[in-house]
């Protein structure tokens, strides 16, 4: 057996723990290695060579690996020979959360896995000293060409990406809790994706599986021209998935053929000189209220370079075409005189001229003004918006700078957000509310801890995004005579815990109360409520939308909160319920067809579930962690069940495959999918000896500590990593 002297994987680069005696086992590959004080081996060297490709210095490493097949001969060289391949491919291995090995790309070699002499050499070890390792190397290699194949598929099928947005998502220290990063990537995404391809990970990886998660990652950061690094803490740039992409980008902006640019972004006073020396010579931006102006000129200047020569003929065409309008217009005017010359000797006044007459910038008759209509126009200093205008679209004026003066009538009440952004108009009014007419726009200034809010009588509407984010709002009372809440208006409001709802209020946005895990008090009509009361006190007609989030409708039954997808929903998006303590029952309506990756993750109060036979399609570990599920029926209509989907199920004892279903095979109370990999969840098994099971696939019963019995025929001839961990009564 190897030895060496730290406690990393040779193999995989994994975390190495002590299992017996001098004996360490990778957390992430299972191969055990031997640890001898003071020995310096091969393993010593394999340390000091993946250090260098560590730190994406593969020439380096590649040498040191190659001098060690001269060193030592004599010995098992097949993780020297793994990683050369690992060179030749420009690959790391990373390790998620949960525990699972996958390949992160720094270039596409054009040699296949099963073609390179190094892979070969790598097997060809293994094969003599270690059948572990070897499994391990398929299983690995297998992923890397996986990966590979589907990153050339996505290659021709989707369009190149112009700008990549990196960013740390949640906080290190409360998993649960999102950080700044992420709220501002969501606003730049919102943004920019109106004029360009912008890759942000929660939308673009939306409803693709995990294992395709890699190829469409790689794909983003190599066609992109610009990444935006989002910074507001050291730690955050340095955590994992985080430094993952940057390191990569930076990589690719010193071998790509097209310019490549990183543009950091510092958030809440970050400082330039905090920043990782790879990044040190980027230029950055402040997140202040110019920083769309800015980003938007550096991102034309990037992506739509100036061409000088064009630059230079446009300017010398622009003066010819002022001179000769300047001849025009003064033999306009000679014209203009010469006719009252010949009226006034006339007395004629049909003859004379009529004054000038400004068309008004918004005609009557206008209903709605649009998206980004006037924005970025520094020409207008004020907008009078004539009376029967009843919505004024995203970013309408948005860094109209020199906008001072806006008139709004009564008949607005729609604004949508950042539509008055970066007006003068809006930077002259005070810290608070602003009022735009009867609407209350938006919220300026910082919010004090535990606000409590009445809107001003006569307001008629609640702009969207009104208050998202403001965690220190603790109360709202709105007036009678509002008719309509925005989307996102009290979005992730997290510390708001009542509510005042008029009986005028007709329309709730998407949205609008997503997040707001402590709003328990809900007064309406002058009396504590139930968001399901006061829907259907309202006629039918009323657009009532979700509001605790995109695909959910937040309702009280006594103490027992319980969500429902509304009917018309026909996808359950990946993550859309994920963590949600409040949900006790999951009823699915007809219609629905596609349950995301992590759909139900982690609800632990989670007890019903309820699938139509609509549904086609179950994506990974949608109802891990979900500790007080008990059963569950699939219904036949499922043609696919993905990996891990019962993982951590922990009292989950029966999963019914209703009959007919033709795509399961089925025994006990567990099923085997089309693809053959197992399900986790299952109480007892035993697997069919027709020979039609021949693997078992990755986390297949992880966590199924009722599971006390299996039998496994003949015919499987691989299982994967974590099969049975958890499996406590399993002998």
């Amino acid at each position: 057996m190897p030895t060496f002297t730290q406690k990393k994987c040779p193999t995989c680069g994994g975390r190495l723990e002590l299992i017996s005696g001098n004996k360490y086992e990778c957390r992430c590959c299972h191969n055990v290695y031997e640890m001898h004080e003071g020995n310096t081996s091969l393993y010593d060297s394999l340390q000091t060579a993946s250090t260098f490709r560590e730190s994406l210095n593969f020439k380096q490493a590649e040498m040191l690996y190659k001098n060690m097949l001269k060193k030592y001969a004599d010995e098992d060289l097949s993780d020297v020979y793994w990683n050369l391949l690992l060179c030749e491919q420009r690959v790391m291995f990373e390790t998620d959360q949960n525990g699972e090995q996958f390949p992160s790309f720094y270039d596409i070699a054009q040699t296949e896995i099963d073609e390179s002499e190094y892979y070969s050499k790598a097997i060809e070890y293994a094969q003599e000293y270690d059948s572990n390792k070897l499994m391990c190397f398929v299983d690995l290699a297998n992923k890397m060409q996986e990966a590979k194949n589907k990153y050339r598929t996505i290659k021709s099928t989707t369009k190149p990406y112009d700008i990549f947005i990196c960013f740390k998502k949640s906080s290190l220290t409360d998993p649960n809790k999102l950080t700044k990063d992420y709220q501002l990537a969501y606003d730049l995404y919102n943004h920019l994706s109106a004029s360009h391809k912008v890759f942000f990970s929660e939308r673009s990886l939306d409803n693709i599986v995990i294992r395709e998660y890699e190829p469409n990652i790689y794909h983003a950061l190599y066609t992109a021209k610009i990444l935006l690094v989002l910074c507001s803490d050291i730690d955050y740039l340095n955590s994992q998935w985080v430094r993952n992409e940057w390191s990569r980008f930076k990589m690719m902006t010193r071998t790509s053929a097209q310019a490549k640019s990183i543009i950091p972004i510092f958030i809440d006073g970050f400082s330039p000189d905090s920043l990782p020396d790879e990044l040190r010579s980027c230029q950055g931006y402040n997140n202040d209220i110019y920083l769309m102006q800015k980003l938007g000129s550096a991102i034309k200047a990037i992506i739509n370079p100036v061409d000088k020569e064009a630059e230079i003929a446009a300017a010398i065409e622009a003066k010819m075409n002022a001179q000769m309008e300047a001849r025009m217009q003064a033999q306009m005017e000679a014209l203009a005189k010469q006719f009252a010359g010949n009226a006034q000797n006339s007395q004629n006044p049909t003859l004379a001229p009529q004054p000038k007459v400004n068309a008004p910038l918004i005609p009557l008759g206008t209903t709605e003004i649009a998206k980004e209509q006037f924005r970025d126009r520094q020409d207008l200093t004020s907008v009078v918006i004539p009376n029967g205008v009843t919505k004024i679209g995203y970013a309408a004026f948005m860094y109209c700078s020199n906008l001072a003066d806006i008139v709004i009538p009564d008949s607005v009440t729609e604004i949508e957000p950042d539509a008055f952004y970066g007006t003068a108009w809006y930077r002259n009014e005070p810290e608070g509310i602003l009022y735009a007419g009867k609407v209350a726009y938006m919220y300026r200034g910082k919010m004090p801890e535990n606000t409590s809010i009445a809107l001003k009588k006569g307001t008629i509407s609640i702009a969207g995004n009104l208050f998202c984010d403001r965690d220190t709002l603790v109360s709202l009372n709105i007036p009678e005579g509002v008719i309509r809440i925005g989307a996102i208006a009290f979005s992730r409001c997290t510390g708001l815990k009542s509510v005042t709802v008029p009986k005028s209020l007709k329309i709730i946005g998407a949205s609008a109360f997503h997040c707001c895990e402590n709003l328990t008090d809900i007064y309406y009509n002058g009396t504590k409520a139930e968001w399901a009361s006061i829907k259907k006190s309202e006629d039918q007609g009323n657009k009532w939308d979700a509001c605790t989030g995109d695909y959910t409708v937040h309702c009280t039954d006594g103490d027992v909160r319980q969500t429902i997808v509304p009917e018309g929903t026909t996808e359950i998006a990946n993550r859309a319920f994920a963590n949600r303590k409040d949900v006790t029952k999951a009823i699915i309506p007809n219609g629905v067809i596609k349950i995301g990756g992590y759909a139900f993750d982690n609800c632990t109060n989670l007890t019903k579930v309820e699938i139509p036979n609509t549904v086609t399609s179950i994506g990974s570990w949608a109802f891990s962690g979900c500790t007080g599920l008990t059963s569950i029926t699939i219904p036949q209509s499922v043609a696919e069940i993905d990996l891990g989907v019962f993982k951590g199920c922990t009292n989950l004892s029966s999963i019914t495959v209703a009959q007919g279903n033709a795509n399961f095979h089925s025994s006990g109370n567990c099923i085997i999918t089309t693809n053959r990999e197992l399900v986790a969840g299952c109480k007892t098994s035993i697997i069919p000896t027709d020979g039609s099971v021949t693997i078992i696939g990755f986390s297949a019963f992880l966590n199924c500590s009722e599971l006390t019995e299996i039998t496994i025929p003949d015919s499987v001839t691989y299982i994967g990593g974590f099969v049975f961990e958890g499996c406590t009564k399993l002998l």
